[in-house]
C-alpha cells in the first residue's frame, strides 16, 4: 500500500537545496582541493545514493496523488512481477548482463522502499548476492566491471538494512576486490579510459564512484582515492559536451555515456551534497537538446556512427530537466512511449509528472561542436518531414566514414536510412580493419564516393553555413577534407524548403577525371524514369528529381550487398547516380512527398554561405 502522506517538495528540489553554488573546475585545478575532505559531508545513513528514506516516502505520496506517476508505478510493479520467474544472472560476461542486474536490483529494491514488500527485497538480494559471488567481474576495469560495481553499490546501499552482516561483508569485499583496487591502478597509471573523451570514460568513472560511495563510511581511504581519481579523469569526457551539448559518438552512445555521467553527478549530490562542479561543464545543460533533436517525428533517431535508429529509454532526461529547469526534456521523454517506465524515471521525475505545456522549441538546430544539423517540418506531427545531416569528424571510436550523410523522414516513414553498426565481434572492427567493412565506409552512407575510395578517417568536415527561418532552413558542409581534396573542391548543402521539400546540392570542382557515386539508401520500392524516381513504402510515396547534373546523369538502383560474414540487408537498396566528370560540376536533387512540387531557385552554395556564414 502507498503512503497517505500529503505530497511534498520534489526529490531533486530537496537534494538541490543543500548544494553550494559551484563553477566548472578546469583540469589544471580540479584536484587542488584537499582530497582528505571529500567525505566530510558524506550522508552516513542508507540509502544515500540517488534517494534517501525520506525521499522514498515523499515519492510514495506523489505516486498516490499524480495519475501519470501512478501509472508508471503500476507498470514497474508488473515488471517486477515478471522477474519472479527469472533466475539471477548465472555469471558475468559483460554486455547486457550487468545492465540486466542493475535493472533488476533497482526495480525490486526501489519497490521495497515504496511498498515495504520483503519479497521484492529478497529478489533484489538474490541478484546482488549472485553478482557478488562471481569469481571475477572482468580483467582490470572495463565497461562490464564498472557496471557491475554500479549494480553492487546500488544494491548494497538500497538493501543495506535488509542484508545480514555477512552478506554486507561479502558485497563490500566484492566491490573492493573486483573493481575498486583495479580502479586505483587505472587512476594512478592513467590507463586505457582514464583520459578518453568518450562513453568509456563516463561509464567506468561512474561505476567506480557509485561502488565506492556505497561503502564510503566503512572503506573511507580507498573511497577518497577513487573519488579523487574519478574527479580528475571524468573532466576529459565532460569537455565533449562543449559548446552546445552534441555528442560525436551518435545517439546510442549519448544515451549510454550521458546516462552514466548523470548517475555519477546524481550520486555525488545525494551522497556528498556537491556536484564537484560537474553541472557547470560547458554544454552539459544543453545536452538534452541533442537527444530531442536527433529523434525524428515518429520516434526514430538519426543514427549516425555506431547507432541504431531505435532510441533506448533515458531516465537521465528527467534528471536533466530538473537540474537545469528544462521541462521540455521531461515532456519529450514522456511522449516517446518507447518502453516500460523504470525506477529511475520515478526517482528523477522528482515526484512530479511531466508538464503538459512547455515553450516551443525552434524546429531546426545546429550542433557546432560535432557539425550535425537537424531540420523538421513541425513538432508533434508524426507525418512531418525530418532531416538529419552530418559532417564533422570520422575519428571517434564509434565513428563511420559518413561526412555528408543524411537521413530523411516524411509521411511517417524513413526514406533515407543509415544502416547502423556492423557486428562488433568482427576482426579489427575497433582497430586496423574497421574501414574494410561495408557499413563503416562512405559507400554505404547517403553521401558521395569519389574514385571508389574511402573518406579520410582522420578528417573533420565543418559545417560552414546554417540558417533557420520559418519558410526554410539549410546547412552547408565543406567536405573537401574528408576526400583529401584541395580546399573548396567539394561542398554539400541540404535545405528544407517550405517545411516539406528537401534539396540536396553538391558542388565538385575538379580539372582531373573523377568517378562520382551519389547514394541514397532506402527500404522503399523504387521505380525509375530517367532523371526521376518514385519511392513507395507501405502505400506512401516520395519523389526524387534530378534538377541539375551532367547530361548523362540518370537514376539507377543497386542492392546494398555486403560480404557474407558481415550484416546483410536484403530489404535495402541504393538509389544512386554514377558519373565520370573531368571538370567542375553540380548535382542537385529534390526529394519531396509532392510529385508536382515546384522547382526551387537554383542558387549556388556560395550564395547560401553568404546568407548565413559560420565563423
Amino acid at each position: 500500500m502507498l503512503s497517505t502522506m500529503n505530497p511534498s517538495p520534489s526529490l531533486i528540489a530537496v537534494l538541490s537545496s543543500s548544494l553550494a553554488a559551484a563553477s566548472f573546475i578546469p583540469a589544471s585545478t580540479a584536484h587542488a582541493a584537499d582530497e582528505a575532505d571529500i567525505l566530510r559531508s558524506l550522508r552516513r545513513e542508507h540509502p544515500r545514493l540517488f534517494a534517501s528514506a525520506t525521499d522514498f516516502a515523499r515519492l510514495k505520496a506523489a505516486i498516490r496523488d499524480h495519475r501519470v506517476l501512478h501509472e508508471w508505478y503500476r507498470r514497474i510493479l508488473e515488471d517486477a512481477e515478471d522477474m519472479r520467474s527469472t533466475e539471477p544472472m548465472p555469471h558475468m560476461v559483460g554486455g547486457e548482463h550487468p545492465r540486466m542486474a542493475i535493472h533488476r536490483i533497482a526495480t525490486c529494491a526501489g519497490l521495497y522502499w515504496l511498498t515495504g514488500d520483503r519479497e521484492k527485497a529478497e529478489r533484489a538480494r538474490d541478484e546482488l548476492m549472485a553478482a557478488a559471488g562471481y569469481d571475477s567481474w572482468g580483467e582490470g576495469v572495463n565497461l562490464g566491471v564498472a557496471e557491475m560495481a554500479f549494480a553492487a553499490g546500488l544494491g548494497y546501499d538500497w538493501l543495506h538494512a535488509f542484508l545480514t552482516p555477512q552478506e554486507r561483508s561479502q558485497v563490500r569485499t566484492a566491490i573492493m576486490e573486483k573493481a575498486l583496487r583495479a580502479g586505483l591502478e587505472h587512476y594512478d597509471r592513467r590507463l586505457r579510459w582514464y583520459a578518453r573523451t568518450n562513453n568509456w570514460n563516463q561509464v567506468c568513472n561512474a561505476g567506480l564512484a557509485v561502488g565506492a560511495l556505497a561503502i564510503a563510511d566503512e572503506e573511507p581511504d580507498i573511497t577518497r582515492r577513487i573519488l579523487a581519481g574519478a574527479r580528475r579523469s571524468i573532466e576529459h569526457s565532460m569537455r565533449s559536451y562543449d559548446p552546445d551539448g552534441g555528442w560525436n559518438e551518435g545517439p546510442d552512445y549519448w544515451w549510454y555515456g550521458t546516462g552514466y555521467f548523470v548517475r555519477y553527478v546524481a550520486a555525488l549530490e545525494s551522497a556528498l551534497g556537491t556536484d564537484l562542479g560537474c553541472r557547470k561543464a560547458p554544454g552539459f545543460a544543453e545536452t538534452g537538446e541533442f537527444r530531442i533533436y536527433s529523434i525524428g517525428p515518429f520516434g526514430e533517431a538519426f543514427n549516425f556512427a555506431d547507432s541504431l535508429p531505435f532510441p533506448l529509454p533515458s531516465p537521465a532526461m528527467y534528471w536533466l530537466a530538473r537540474a537545469f529547469d528544462r521541462p521540455e526534456y521531461a515532456v519529450h521523454e514522456s511522449r516517446l512511449e518507447l518502453r516500460r517506465p523504470q525506477m529511475f524515471d520515478l526517482i528523477w521525475s522528482a515526484g512530479r509528472p511531466p508538464p503538459k505545456q512547455v515553450p516551443d522549441l525552434p524546429r531546426d538546430r545546429l550542433f557546432r561542436g560535432i557539425d550535425v544539423a537537424c531540420f523538421r517540418g513541425a513538432w508533434d506531427d508524426p507525418q512531418a518531414v525530418f532531416v538529419g545531416f552530418k559532417a564533422g569528424e570520422n575519428t571517434n571510436g564509434h565513428g563511420h566514414l559518413d561526412a555528408g550523410s543524411f537521413v530523411l523522414d516524411a509521411l511517417g516513414e524513413r526514406w533515407a536510412i543509415d544502416l547502423g553498426h556492423e557486428k562488433y565481434q568482427l576482426p579489427g572492427y575497433f582497430g586496423a580493419q574497421r574501414w574494410q567493412y561495408f557499413r563503416t565506409r562512405n559507400e554505404s552512407h547517403n553521401t558521395l564516393t569519389l574514385d571508389g575510395e574511402n573518406q579520410d578517417p582522420r578528417a573533420r568536415a565543418p559545417i560552414v553555413a546554417f540558417q533557420s527561418k520559418p519558410e526554410q532552413a539549410f546547412a552547408v558542409a565543406e567536405l573537401s577534407p574528408a576526400y583529401r581534396r584541395p580546399p573548396g573542391s567539394l561542398r554539400r548543402g541540404i535545405a528544407l524548403l517550405n517545411r516539406r521539400d528537401v534539396l540536396i546540392r553538391d558542388e565538385l570542382k575538379t580539372d582531373v577525371p573523377v568517378d562520382v557515386v551519389w547514394n541514397l539508401y532506402t527500404r522503399a520500392e523504387v521505380r525509375l524514369t530517367g532523371r526521376r524516381a518514385a519511392l513507395t513504402l507501405r502505400g506512401r510515396n516520395l519523389f526524387a528529381r534530378i534538377l541539375s547534373a551532367p547530361p548523362e546523369a540518370r537514376f539507377e538502383w543497386a542492392p546494398a550487398k555486403a560480404p557474407p560474414e558481415e550484416r546483410q540487408q536484403p530489404d535495402v537498396q541504393s538509389l544512386r547516380l554514377r558519373l565520370s566528370v573531368t571538370q567542375p560540376c553540380e548535382i542537385v536533387v529534390l526529394l519531396t512527398p509532392a510529385e508536382d512540387a515546384p522547382t526551387p531557385p537554383m542558387l549556388p552554395l556560395d550564395r547560401w554561405i553568404e546568407a548565413a556564414p559560420l565563423k
